[in-house]
């Protein structure tokens, strides 16, 4: 049952026979352990997590590790909370705390996380008494990371400052979170930066000259719509590329919003995925993009952007950036007549088919709809690359 709710969606669960513990899933198959209890007469209910690696950890020793904090609080009257860890005085402390507690359990993103920190806000608020830090001290810093860098990594400054203040908030390690609902510095504004057909016609000739593994994945990430991540990711097992539908089911760990996603796969696309299992030619390695070294590991996105990084400029249009292909595949979709729906449920886009409605009534996985969809981007791309005019066939002009 315990592994089940691991696997399940986002929920908290009792525990039977024991009413004061519970189980809180993260829907991405880990969870944390947790208590909840009043910590004297007359005060509010408080949690304790006792562990973030729910997965991982034995459940009598759970039980027995809440038994004895339980039994401390009623026999002794020692608050539970007292037996946890301090987190330190400063806020270095403090953050190195939540990165090894929450951010490396539950954010893909924490390596990322820390070198904002590293770079930015550690020589400016690290060494600060954690009670010392009030509104006021937050802004200052802040104003001067936009004054030194920009407006957006203060922004990404700030986002870590009150990501690490409002895990210490729940935790009870602070009494108050100093960086609430502070204006953000920077204006932000939504990428939407696509390539015209000549430009589009460049940059697929120009990815010749990149290694052949990495021209190949840029060449799946405009076929198939998806994120760098999940295609230099994809291991061989995710691939069914035989019969009349041949297919790419990417596991819910390794999505953004945690949903398994079934992609389509078109003539190109499979071409391009066998193509790709035929260089790497390493049994030991499931990675369809395997790095370059002994141990089992994909190919690492960041060496992929910057190679075509120098494409991009070749081209007139430095501005770009990888992530930007999928921008490239839903312009290309949409020209072609697709919907908008359709289009969002062949790049696994976060619609109102996650919310309670959609996810329990709506089971139906538009698969031939999406098929549809990237077989029109692809003649569509395919045609352009070649210097031939776009085909006009649209989207409802042809029996799904």
């Amino acid at each position: 049952m315990i592994r089940r709710a691991l696997n399940g969606p986002r929920a908290t669960y009792s525990v039977a026979k024991h009413p004061r513990l519970f189980l809180a899933t993260n829907g991405k198959g880990g969870g944390s352990w947790r208590i909840r209890f009043r910590p004297h007469a007359g005060a509010q209910q408080c949690w304790l997590t006792i562990t973030n690696d729910a997965r991982n950890v034995e459940f009598d020793s759970i039980v027995n590790k809440a038994k004895e904090l339980i039994s401390k609080l009623e026999l002794e009257g020692v608050d539970p909370r007292s037996a946890r860890p301090k987190t330190g005085a400063n806020f270095d402390t403090l953050f190195a705390r939540w990165l090894e507690v929450y951010a490396k359990v539950h954010k893909r993103s924490w390596e990322s996380d820390e070198k904002i920190y590293r770079r930015h806000i550690k020589r400016r608020l690290g060494s600060n008494l954690v009670r010392s830090i009030d509104r006021l001290r937050v802004i200052d810093v802040l104003d001067d990371i936009a004054k030194a860098a920009t407006p957006i990594q203060a922004n990404r400054c700030q986002s870590v400052i009150s990501a690490v203040f409002s895990w210490a908030l729940d935790e009870g390690l602070v009494r108050s979170h100093p960086a609430l609902r502070i204006r953000r510095r920077g204006e932000e504004r939504v990428r939407e930066f696509v390539m015209t057909d000549d430009q589009l016609r460049a940059f697929w000739a120009k990815l010749d000259g990149m290694f052949e593994n990495a021209a190949i994945a840029v060449r799946l990430l405009l076929i198939t719509g998806q994120r760098l991540g999940e295609v230099v990711g994809a291991s061989a097992d995710e691939l069914s590329l035989s019969g009349d539908s041949p297919e790419w089911v990417i596991p819910g760990a390794r999505t953004k919003n945690g949903l398994r996603h079934i992609v389509p796969l078109t003539a190109t696309a499979v071409t391009l995925f066998e193509k790709a299992r035929d260089i790497a030619r390493k049994p030991d390695n499931p990675f369809v993009f395997p790095a370059r070294r002994m141990e089992p590991e994909a190919l690492n996105g960041n060496q992929v952007s910057r190679q075509c990084k120098e494409v991009f400029r070749e081209i007139g249009a430095g501005h770009m950036r990888l992530h930007d292909l999928r921008h490239q595949a839903a312009t290309g979709m949409a020209q072609c007549g697709v919907p908008l729906d359709i289009r969002q449920m062949v790049q696994n886009q976060i619609t109102g088919r996650t919310q309670t409605i959609g996810a329990v009534y709506d089971q139906y996985d538009y698969a031939p709809e999406k098929r549809r969809a990237l077989e029109l981007w692809e003649r569509r791309l395919l045609a352009v690359v070649a210097g031939k005019a776009p085909p006009t066939e649209r989207y409802g002009s042809a029996t799904i």
